[in-house]
């Protein structure tokens, strides 16, 4: 899979793939937990988080 589908968005024309990469790929390893994101995660037994990946969400 050598040929691009479609072409950069303007953007992004002249910019290297990595860099691209770097700054548009969120990997889950390097997400932060948000221990706070759901109500009932205060209550000791259903304690969860949520990684985010795009905003707050809501």
């Amino acid at each position: 899979m050598s040929i691009a589908r479609h072409p950069r968005p303007p953007e992004l024309e002249g910019i290297s793939i990595e860099k691209i990469m770097k700054t548009h790929v969120a990997r889950f390893s390097e997400r932060d937990p948000d221990w706070e994101a759901f109500e009932d995660a205060k209550i000791e037994g259903y304690k969860r988080a949520q990684r985010r990946f795009i905003g707050g969400g809501g």
